[in-house]
């Protein structure tokens, strides 16, 4: 309930500060708290505090069935499923009868839905979230069931859970600038995938400087002339393309809304 309360609350003062025209002050302010206290807080203790908000955003999201956003709700639990987008599509290789894929970072209900191929494939969606455990009550409470069920791991521990190479594809969409240590996670999402085929990311640029580094947004993911790079305050600047060495190959780009980046794993050890 104090979880839910203060979720409400801060929803009421951002509305409040918009229609003031405040909310520039607003994030200057939070953004020079970052500077004075936050990018000196442990990384660790600084993703816990946000962990309560994260929770209260997915239990609205659940109890309005999709908050601003009802059709995108409808497509993640329709039990008929949805065509997997061709963003994922096109990367998923050839040869498998069975395709398995990881959503990583999924939220109670993957972004994914329940896929698709056109071409009849069987899809094996395996969702993964640090906070699966808090996500699982909230899925009972609302008896929604979701396109996977999400198994309780931090993208930083990947391969401790799921071993070396399993996976077709893996998957992540607005949640990696949630983690602890983007870069890591992003290491462990190339060790999880089999050699030769995808990690595919699907991001909001720079949300965590947008959001003043509130809540859980802690990384910023930009795509900078073709190459993917990864920043917060306080810190050096990570190429992926650079610092992720001769483990894979890296192409990032962008449209309107999104940056993307895949990623094609080369060798067995990252």
């Amino acid at each position: 309930m104090q979880t839910q309360k203060y979720g409400e609350l801060r929803s009421y003062v951002g509305t409040i500060a918009t229609k003031l025209g405040l909310m520039p002050a607003v994030r200057a302010l939070r953004l020079g708290y970052h500077d004075w206290v936050g990018s000196r807080r442990d990384p660790e203790e600084r993703w816990r505090g946000g962990l309560d908000e994260e929770v209260e955003y997915w239990r609205r999201y659940l109890e309005t069935k999709g908050f601003r956003w009802p059709d995108e709700f409808d497509s993640r639990v329709n039990p008929n499923g949805q065509m997997l987008s061709e963003l994922v599509a096109q990367y998923l290789p050839s040869d498998r009868e069975r395709v398995r894929i990881l959503d990583v970072g999924s939220g109670p209900v993957s972004s994914l839905g329940f896929p698709r191929l056109p071409d009849g494939r069987v899809i094996e969606l395996t969702a993964a979230d640090a906070l699966a455990d808090r996500y699982e009550e909230l899925l009972h409470t609302y008896r929604i069931t979701p396109p996977a069920w999400p198994l309780p791991v931090a993208v930083e521990e990947l391969s401790e859970h799921f071993g070396e190479g399993v996976f077709d594809l893996v998957h992540a969409r607005n949640a990696l600038d949630h983690t602890v240590d983007a870069f890591a996670g992003i290491r462990q999402m190339v060790r999880v995938v089999r050699p030769g085929c995808y990690v595919i990311l699907q991001h909001y640029p720079n949300v965590a400087e947008f959001h003043a580094y509130t809540g859980l947004h802690g990384w910023n993911l930009d795509e900078r002339k073709g190459r993917f790079v990864i920043w917060q305050r306080g810190s050096r600047e990570i190429d992926l393309e650079k610092d992720i060495g001769s483990a894979a190959e890296v192409s990032a780009w962008r449209d309107s809304q999104w940056v993307y980046c895949a990623i094609k794993r080369k060798v067995l050890d990252p």
